[in-house]
């Protein structure tokens, strides 16, 4: 860690020696752990990842996953809104972070289902998606509105988004400045400085 640059770990669920990776990221004041499903092979909730949850609860330490469609592997998603309620189901202390406001390409079930649920989504590749087509942009708008604004989080998932771009979609939200507050710096703040 870096002056305001703040890393997360990883912990691969098929490690011999997990708990003591976990150990380690806590000591060195990581507070984060970041998955990525579709690298792994393996859908969110799977009971292999169940140890990677359960550390970073037991460590009060949260979890940010891809969540949705990835191009490296566009014939399976490997974390949907119903694998996330699973796995919040599963492990009711995790603080769990679902990026791309919960679900790239999956925008209407995570309305349906995980907007006002206690889960994090981050707005990674919200610009990028609006550009593409404003149908799109306006789904991912509407999540931002329905879910509960102490659960947001500002991303960009750089180098595929630019941040600049990212600020100014959600500029265009309609959200009001205690939500950007809250999405912009005042979640993340909890989430890094929670034990």
């Amino acid at each position: 860690m870096h002056g305001r640059i703040r890393a997360l770990g990883s912990l691969n669920p098929y490690s011999e020696n997990i708990r003591e990776e976990a150990r380690r990221l806590r000591d060195a004041g990581i507070r984060g752990i970041k998955i990525h499903p579709d690298y792994v092979g393996i859908t969110l909730d799977d009971p292999a990842f169940d140890p990677v949850f359960e550390l970073a609860s037991a460590r009060g330490m949260f979890v940010v996953t891809h969540a949705g469609f990835d191009p490296v592997s566009p014939h399976k998603t490997f974390c949907t809104p119903d694998m996330i309620l699973r796995v919040l189901d599963a492990h009711p202390t995790l603080r769990l972070v679902a990026a791309h406001t919960g679900g790239f390409d999956r925008e209407t079930e995570v309305l349906e289902k995980l907007c006002g649920k206690d889960v994090y989504l981050d707005t990674s590749l919200s610009a990028v998606r609006a550009a593409r087509d404003a149908a799109w942009g306006e789904r991912c708008a509407a999540i931002l509105r329905a879910h509960r604004p102490d659960r947001l989080l500002f991303a960009s998932d750089t180098p595929w988004s630019d941040p600049a771009a990212e600020l100014s979609f959600l500029s265009g939200c309609g959200l009001s400045e205690d939500t950007l507050t809250c999405i912009l710096w005042r979640n993340a703040e909890g989430l890094l400085t929670t034990v």
